[in-house]
């Protein structure tokens, strides 16, 4: 696990067991704030420490592709309306 890492995500029913995702605290955060109802844009403008700069914005949905990728979470496509 690489030092600056907060957790490691394990998806336990995936086919591959030894991909692992390691997540710094913000990324933590996002985790943890994912409740299956929220949006994205919502989680990442309601953690106490996310800036609106654009690299924030860069990093979180970089992010959130990278959980995608990783088999832990799956998004709903939403038409906002």
């Amino acid at each position: 696990m690489p030092l600056e890492a907060a957790a490691v995500l394990i998806n336990p029913s995936h086919t591959c067991r030894d991909l692992v995702m390691a997540v710094e605290a913000t990324e933590k955060g996002w985790f943890d704030a994912i409740d299956g109802t929220c949006p994205v844009s919502a989680i990442i403008s309601g953690a106490s420490h996310a800036s609106r700069g654009g690299l924030e914005l860069k990093h979180a949905r970089a992010f959130f592709e990278r959980l995608w990728w990783y088999d832990q979470v799956v998004f709903a496509a939403a038409d906002g309306g």
